[in-house]
């Protein structure tokens, strides 16, 4: 074998290692935790153990919205923007709002429901 030879071969097998390492250590970064600076995403979904999504962070064209879904995947609470400024919404068990505090153009609102979803005290 020429010296030529030898040398490619042992570059080869030298390019191999690099690349096996990288692959490895990508792999082990990805099981890991990481920081960022910033993240820019038009949506984020955090999904619990099992994979199922809990929380989503979007935008919508009012600006941006935060929904928090129970175990049972029905939205519990959600906070976002409004026309007329911000809401944040709380759901019963059935995924029904029971109350609405927002902003409206005059001033804060207060909106309760009744268990099945009727609208029982309306504070503007």
């Amino acid at each position: 074998m020429s010296e030529r030879s030898r040398f490619f071969q042992g570059l080869l097998a030298g390019g191999g290692l690099v690349i096996f390492g990288m692959v490895l250590g990508a792999a082990g970064e990805s099981q890991g935790n990481a920081e960022f600076e910033t993240i820019t995403a038009k949506r984020i979904i955090i999904a619990d153990t099992k994979g199922e999504p809990r929380i989503s962070l979007f935008t919508t064209r009012n600006g941006g919205s935060v929904l928090i879904d129970s175990a049972d995947g029905e939205p519990v609470a959600s906070l976002g923007g409004a026309a007329t400024g911000g809401a944040v919404i709380l759901y019963n068990t059935e995924g029904r709002p029971y109350s609405i505090l927002s902003s409206e153009e005059h001033g804060g609102r207060l909106q309760l429901f009744n268990k099945i979803g009727r609208p029982s005290a309306d504070l503007p």
